[in-house]
C-alpha cells in the first residue's frame, strides 16, 4: 500500500471510530506508530505547520517567503485559504514529492460560510436536515439543487 494511502486510511479510521453510529471500531494504532516511526523529527514537526493564502491572510503567509522545498521535505501539514483547484493541486504535487508522500490538508477559514450566508457545506452536512440543505441549495439558483463540493484530501496520487 502506499504510503499517501496508508496515511489517508489511518485519517479515515480515526474519523470512523468516533462517529456514535459507528458499531464496528478498527484499531490503527500500528499503522499510526508505523508511519510515526518513518517520520523524521522535522517531518513531525512540519505536519503541524500550517501556513496561508496571502490572498486571505489568516496566519503565517505563503508568500512570505518561498515555501516550495519545505513542503517537497513534507515540512508542512496543512494550508489555509487558497481559493482554486489549480493553486490546490500545485501544492498538492509538491506535497506528493515529498520522502513519505503525506498529502496536505487544505480548508478556508470561514467560521460562518464563504460567499454565503448559509453555513459551509460540512456544518450543514452534519445537520442531517437533507431537506434544508435541499432549500439552501436552491436558493439564488433558477431552482436547481446545485451541492456544494468539498476536497477530498485522500484522492490525490
Amino acid at each position: 500500500m502506499k504510503k499517501n494511502s496508508l496515511l489517508c486510511a489511518i485519517i479515515l479510521g480515526i474519523m470512523a471510530t468516533t462517529l456514535p453510529a459507528q458499531t464496528v471500531k478498527k484499531d490503527y494504532t500500528h499503522q499510526v506508530d508505523s508511519v510515526l516511526k518513518l517520520m523524521t523529527v522535522e517531518e513531525k514537526v512540519g505536519q503541524m505547520i500550517q501556513y496561508s493564502n496571502n490572498k486571505l491572510l489568516t496566519g503565517p503567509s505563503l508568500d512570505s517567503r518561498n515555501h516550495t522545498e519545505e513542503i517537497k521535505r513534507g515540512e508542512v501539514g496543512s494550508i489555509f485559504n487558497i481559493l482554486t483547484v489549480e493553486r490546490a493541486k500545485q501544492y498538492q504535487d509538491l506535497a506528493m514529492q515529498s520522502r513519505l508522500r503525506i498529502p496536505l490538508i487544505f480548508g478556508l477559514d470561514v467560521v460562518h460560510g464563504m460567499r454565503t450566508i448559509f453555513p459551509i457545506p460540512m456544518a450543514e452536512a452534519a445537520s442531517f436536515n437533507l431537506e434544508l440543505i435541499k432549500k439552501n441549495g436552491k436558493c439564488g439558483s433558477s431552482g436547481d439543487f446545485c451541492p456544494w463540493n468539498s476536497l477530498d484530501v485522500c484522492s490525490h496520487g
